[in-house]
This record gives C-alpha cells, structure tokens and sequence, in this order.
C-alpha cells in the first residue's frame, strides 16, 4: 500500500519546493490541495510544470481536491451555478493531465440545504460524472459535517451513478459525529478514498498526524480493512495545528510518513 499526502500540509512552502520534501520523506504519492492558487492545478502552463516536477522527483499524482466549490452560493441561480461547473470541470482535467484518479469534492450537504438544493446538487454531478468517466477519474464525495449532513451525503450517494461517484472518508470530521465510523458500515460498500488525520477535541485541533489525538485508531483500522478503497493510504495532514510540536518540515513529514506506513500495516495485517 503506498502512503500519500497532501500537499496541504503547510501551504508556507512552495509547491514545487513541498514536492521534493514529500518525495525525500518517503511518500509515493501526493493529492494536491484545496488552495488551487497553491498548486495551481487549474492552470494549463502551471500544471505542466507539476507533471515535469512529480516525474522528476518520483511521485504520482493520487488525487486533486477540489476548492470549495459546492457551496450555497453555487446553487443562488442558473450562473452560478453553470460558473461552479465549469470550475469543476477545470478540476477534472487537472486530475487527466496529472494522472490523478480521484477528484475529492466537499459538498454542500451542511446547513439543513433544502430539497430543491439537493436536487439540483445531484444534477450537477451527474452532469460532472459522465465528464469524469470519459477522463477515467472517480468522484469522492467527502463527510464534511456530521450528523444531518451525513444523511444528506448518504441520499446523495444512492442517487448517483456507483462506478463514478463514490465516498471519501475522513476521519477527523467523522470524529465530530454523534455516531462516530457509522458512516463506514452505511456507506462503505461506496468507499473510493480516505483522509487519515487524528483530532484533539481538546486543543480543538483537527488534521493531526495519527497517533497525536484520541482517535482509536485500532477500532478504525479493523472497520476499513475489509473495505475495497484501492491500493493508497492518504494522511490528509495539517501542520499548522502542531507546528510547535514539529518545527522542522523535514522531521514533520517523516512522521506523517511513519504513522502512514503503521495504519496501512493495521489494516494489512487484519486482511491477511
């Protein structure tokens, strides 16, 4: 299983700068971020350049996550909405020429949406689904809020098409869940990705490395070990929550790196 990051982790540091040190730590793959100005992925000549770097340096691409796009504004009327897919579909061809499989989406689920907003959600991604399939990409749609929000991802997953439109699972928001890994046994079967961070209600901080919060990550690892989400690990990682703690980018990452390689080792040893 090969372990991957975002490049999210301290956007302080140039992309091209962070690839070579996620490259030397040990990762082999890398999702770019939501700050798309990051990156910028959403750029022709700028994602060129991207491709050039990830050969040069030995990762590929695993995923892109999108900006945040699906928000209430996007469904205020028929422009915005038109102007929200456009940029998603900016999104899709970033992840073609990169080679990224996965595009994650944050969608609009939270804040009580109304039917009509759902609605008109799932018709956009439908739409965004048959682009996806003709690029060869999966669409994960991501637990951003818990309670009532996962309901409406749920709803949203069984009305879009399975072979394009599937699920990524992030732990740190799972945790803010009344009814924390039900997501897992209810959607499970639709599993595409998953963002592997620990939480510190505590400190009130998410995106931990593993292994620094109070996630229990033997329970966690026993419920993904029988689900089918492909052949990466991806630590979706923050280091501004603990840059006390991890001063140094280099050692910050090799311990992204290693807390990786003890999940996926979890998990390996539960499927064998």
């Amino acid at each position: 299983m090969d372990i991957c990051i975002n490049t999210g982790y301290d956007y302080k540091v140039p992309v091209m700068q962070s690839l070579g040190k996620v490259a030397d730590a040990g990762f082999e793959t890398v999702c770019f971020g939501m700050r798309h100005e990051h990156a910028g992925y959403h750029l022709a000549g700028a994602r060129a350049r991207l491709k050039a770097r990830l050969r040069e340096v030995g990762l590929r691409a695993h995923a892109i996550h999108a900006w945040s796009i699906l928000t209430a504004d996007a469904f205020a009327d028929v422009d915005a909405t038109a102007a929200a897919e456009r940029d998603l579909v900016v999104c899709l061809e970033a992840c073609e020429e990169l080679g990224a499989s996965i595009l994650v989406v944050h969608p609009h689920v939270w804040g009580n949406p109304t039917p009509n907003v759902i609605d008109e959600e799932i018709r956009l991604l439908e739409r965004l689904a048959v682009e996806a399939g003709e690029r060869d990409v999966r669409i994960a749609l991501e637990n951003v809020s818990p309670d009532t929000a996962e309901t409406h991802l749920i709803e949203m997953l069984q009305r879009l098409p399975a072979d394009r439109v599937g699920f990524c699972f992030d732990s740190a928001h799972d945790d803010r869940s009344s009814q924390p890994l039900e997501l897992l046994d209810q959607i499970g079967d639709r599993l595409v990705t998953v963002h592997l961070s620990d939480r510190s209600p505590k400190l009130g901080v998410e995106h931990l490395p593993p292994g620094d919060g109070h996630i229990q990550w033997a329970e966690l690892t026993a419920r993904l070990a029988p689900l089918d989400f492909g052949d990466v690990l991806f630590t979706e990682v923050g280091r501004g929550g603990c840059v006390d703690q991890y001063p140094e980018v280099p050692a910050y990452l090799e311990t992204v790196y290693a807390r990786g390689r003890w999940l996926a080792g979890m998990i390996e040893e539960r499927r064998t």
